[in-house]
């Protein structure tokens, strides 16, 4: 067998004209209360939710629709790019002020170098993090704590399984029984009623009911 590998999808340089600029108020989904902001990524457990909530944090973000020329594909795209493109710690997160001077620093009419990847209609118009911040990803004892509840819920799931597989059984068992007893009960009920009117005929006489019994 051959190896098989996983690529990364690439980013490839690019010059975009800014068509419009504006301030948007953005939304993005992350995980874990508390004052890191984890993207919502690696999260096994979306089901649990008394434990671990996600919601939507909302953020200012500068949004500039760009024209590009795709040179894999030959041809003039159009496409969005926002600064941040995602939520952000509250400690370095822009407000409206921030969003609005950082769209001023990228005219409209005018060309900067960008970055797009084919196939997505968003691309980046700066290599490094223009706010000096990044939103946190889990720390390797976060997802040891994920992967142990991932483990839990499966293992919890499996013996909930088995319990109703064996109520089930349980229940067809008990079912069965009570048929059983009712065919045994109907049975006996019939042929006691048979022998109770053979007799019954024999003393009254009845020469056909005393033939069919003779017989």
């Amino acid at each position: 067998m051959g190896h098989l590998s996983i690529t990364t999808p690439l980013s490839l340089p690019s010059q975009c004209k800014i068509l419009s600029s504006s301030v948007d108020l953005r939304s993005s989904k992350v995980c874990e209360p508390g004052f890191l902001n984890y993207k919502a990524k690696h999260v096994f457990y979306p089901y649990n939710r008394s434990k671990f909530r996600c919601r939507y944090d909302y953020y200012w973000a500068s949004v500039f629709e760009v024209e590009y020329k795709d040179y894999s594909l030959g041809q003039t795209q159009f496409a969005l790019a926002e600064a941040p493109n995602e939520a952000l710690p509250l400690n370095c997160r822009p407000n409206f002020g921030a969003a609005w001077l950082t769209k001023d620093k990228f005219k409209v009419n005018k060309t900067y170098d960008c970055w797009y990847t084919s196939g997505i209609v968003k691309v980046s118009l700066y290599r490094d993090d223009i706010f000096s911040c990044q939103a946190k990803d889990p720390s390797q004892v976060e997802m040891i704590k994920r992967y142990f509840i991932l483990f839990e819920e499966m293992l919890h799931s499996s013996l909930v399984q088995k319990k109703q597989k064996a109520s089930y059984w349980r229940m067809f068992s008990h079912t069965n029984i009570v048929f059983f007893k009712r065919t045994c009960f109907l049975v006996a009920y019939f042929s006691f009623m048979g022998w109770l009117t053979i007799q019954y005929g024999k003393r009254l006489g009845l020469p056909e009911i005393r033939r069919v019994y003779n017989y």
